[in-house]
């Protein structure tokens, strides 16, 4: 439970930055769950509430506007078990194990899971046609047209081994009214769709082998929706008949204590004019991927390619686009590898030679305090600083382009509106820990490269550098800095625009309850022909004291309250249009919370 406001704020354009500027705005999240069991009975409860003040922050402020209540039910679901084997669900639930068909559709409606046999068993959903919060419809079945029926039949081919071959076949019969989700911003159309799906999948004993095969059919149209006529003129949608395809393998080709490789290969194939509403599948689209995944002694590497193409049908009058990706991954443990002590027995060492040793792996020198032969505090410092970072490097590159050539006075498409770009992208990140400090470094390098009949010279060229460092001063003390710039080049036009930016924060632990925090932020962006210039400084500071309150049997309910206070300045120039502008605002914050369990 918590309240916070706004104490008082300042711009300089005299504007308020909050309306609600010396009104404290209360929230609040509840949840509840339990558990109970009697017998081969069981059965399980949980909701969760979620409340706010201001009613332009409530749950469904967005869909109801002002209408929306305060205090809303978030999500529910409560479930009757039979010896493990049956099970009666309803609330907020998911359905469906489908990936073309019906992927984990979740919303509120009621379920039923049964064995039918030792490897048989089958569920049944039936949910509302989009996702519901709110008190309203409670079970999320009063509208009848707006609904989705999920049927899922599951056996195991190998009953002596479960998981070894299973079958699954799949049903879904969906009703939808032009609703959008709660919290989509989409225009709905009504629908009916009715499909069909078998799905296999299967692995080995060893588990180095494993693959799904799965097939979908789906029948839909789009009913007359007068709401989306506006009383004018439509022609009827014609029903459509779609198939779907998934085919994916993964196979170890190497299985030792430190050393493992495995290859994936996927398929997918989606018709045009497939649709299910209970997944997300792209329609019209063929997909293939290959990777191969290595892991030695600590690390790691990924190499990956695929490839996807649309207008299957090849269709004369639209383009046929094609896109080819490349990538890779590795991770080196540099730290770990370059750090490793001495292979000798250590009873064969003498512990000053070991200390010593260790305080060189890690960069230090063989000083009085590295060669004591006790476990004291310096021992400890020397070997937590390791000079070696841990080592991460991405690779990227996207091919998109048009691999037909409609004839510009059937289809409107000239030769310049045919894509044709390669996207590449390289990533370094090195990671050092040095005791209780830490320290990073990132580069990235991007280019595209335009490729379009016509616009070969409109490429671009990134730059971009990270740092950061995290530094322990002191028992309470904790300091952050980070710093970023970024350079990017437009070869047409060869203007070259620079960002720059900084952040310090300085953390103060005083106590167990007192925390002092402050941060400063400073921006800056620029181009080469002094176009334009941006520039931002921001500085915040906050006391945090946390207490408790007696509760039941003797405990403590914790809570606590901050109190923040804030500045931020931006100053712009366009130079093109002679314009410059500048505010400055400052403000205070309050807070209070509880916290009941």
């Amino acid at each position: 439970l918590g309240s916070e406001g706004r104490g008082a704020d300042r711009r300089s354009d005299g504007q308020p930055t909050s309306p609600r500027t010396g009104q404290a705005a209360g929230s609040t999240g509840l949840g509840a769950a339990w558990k109970g069991r009697r017998d081969a009975w069981a059965l399980e409860a949980a909701a969760n509430l979620a409340g706010h003040s201001q009613r332009e922050r409530a749950l469904r402020y967005g869909e109801l506007g002002a209408e929306a209540p305060k205090l809303d039910l978030a999500d529910f679901r409560a479930a009757l078990s039979w010896r493990e084997h049956h099970q009666l669900e309803f609330g907020h639930l998911s359905a469906g194990n489908h990936p073309l068909l019906a992927a984990s559709f979740a919303s509120r409606g009621v379920g039923v899971r049964a064995r039918l046999a030792p490897e048989t068993d089958v569920a049944v959903h039936v949910l509302r046609g989009s996702a519901i919060v709110g008190w309203d419809d409670p079970s999320g079945l009063e509208e009848q047209d707006h609904r989705q029926h999920v049927l899922t039949l599951g056996t195991e081919l190998v009953p002596s081994r479960p998981g070894a071959l299973r079958a699954e076949f799949s049903l879904l019969d969906a009703t939808l009214r032009p609703l959008a989700a709660f919290n989509a911003g989409t225009v709905a159309d009504a629908e009916q769709s009715r499909g069909a799906g078998l799905r296999l999948l299967g692995a080995s004993a060893d588990g180095r082998l494993g693959g799904e095969l799965a097939w979908a059919h789906t029948r839909h149209t789009h009913p007359f929706d007068p709401e989306l006529a506006q009383d004018g003129a439509l022609v009827p949608v014609r029903a459509s008949q779609a198939n779907a395809l998934l085919a994916a393998l993964r196979y170890g080709l190497i299985r030792q204590e430190k050393t493992q490789l495995d290859l994936e290969a996927r398929y997918e194939r989606n018709a045009p004019q497939y649709r299910s509403p209970a997944a997300g599948v792209t329609p019209d689209q063929e997909a293939s991927r290959l990777a191969l995944q290595a892991t030695v002694d600590g690390a790691s590497a990924r190499l990956q390619a695929g490839t996807r193409v649309d207008n299957l049908e090849r269709v004369v009058t639209l383009l046929r686009t094609r896109t080819d990706e490349l990538g890779g991954n590795f991770t080196l443990p540099l730290g770990t590898w370059l750090t490793r002590p001495s292979a000798a027995p250590a009873a064969e060492t003498p512990r000053a030679v070991v200390s010593a040793a260790s305080s060189t792996a890690a960069g230090g020198t063989n000083n009085e305090a590295a060669s004591t032969t006790n476990d004291g505090p310096a021992a400890g410092s020397a070997a937590g600083l390791n000079p070696w970072p841990a080592l991460s490097l991405n690779l990227r590159r996207t091919h998109q382009r048009a691999v037909n050539a409609p004839r510009p006075e059937d289809s409107g498409i000239a030769a310049t509106h045919r894509p044709d770009q390669v996207d590449t992208e390289q990533q370094l990140q090195l990671n050092w820990t040095l005791g209780a400090h830490s320290l990073s470094y990132g580069i990235t390098r991007g280019q595209a490269d335009n490729r379009q009949p016509g616009r070969e010279r409109a490429d671009f060229h990134r730059l971009a550098h990270q740092g950061a460092v995290n530094a322990q001063l002191g028992e309470r003390w904790r300091a952050a800095l980070s710093l970023t710039r970024t350079r990017s080049l437009s070869t047409e036009n060869g203007l070259v625009s620079r960002n720059v930016g900084g952040s310090l924060q300085l953390d103060w632990q005083a106590s167990e309850r007192w925390t002092l925090a402050g941060s400063l932020r400073h921006d800056l962006a620029d181009d080469s022909a002094d176009r334009a210039r941006l520039a931002g400084d921001g500085a915040q500071l906050q006391l945090t004291h946390r207490f408790g309150l007696p509760g039941l049997a003797g405990t403590k309910l914790p809570g606590q309250w901050f109190v923040r206070l804030g500045y931020e300045a931006q100053r712009q120039r366009d130079n093109v249009f002679g314009t410059a502008a500048a505010f400055r605002a400052a403000w205070v914050d309050w807070g209070l919370s509880f916290s009941f369990f």
